[in-house]
């Protein structure tokens, strides 16, 4: 019964680790291609109200690397203003 468990516990951390890497695989090109676009238009900004846009736009894209924030709920963890 204890080893039935542990095989449980050993499929779901294998499952999870897999859904780990395929998003990643999937998100990264598109990532990639963003953060150029946005590291672009940061330089590009002519005052610095635009720059902090870009920058917290920059920031919002980081945060979809936690696995479960998406493009849909991140303002829920970088709405606030500073």
């Amino acid at each position: 019964m204890r080893y039935y468990l542990l095989n449980i516990i050993w499929i779901a951390a294998a499952v999870l680790v897999f859904a780990f890497v395929v998003r990643t695989a999937v998100f990264m090109p598109e990532f990639i291609r963003l953060n150029k676009y946005l590291k672009s238009e940061i330089q590009r900004a002519e005052n610095s109200a635009e720059r902090r846009h870009w920058k917290r736009t920059r920031r919002k894209l980081f945060f979809c690397f936690i696995p479960f924030v998406d493009v849909n709920n991140v303002e829920g963890f970088h709405g606030r203003k500073r």
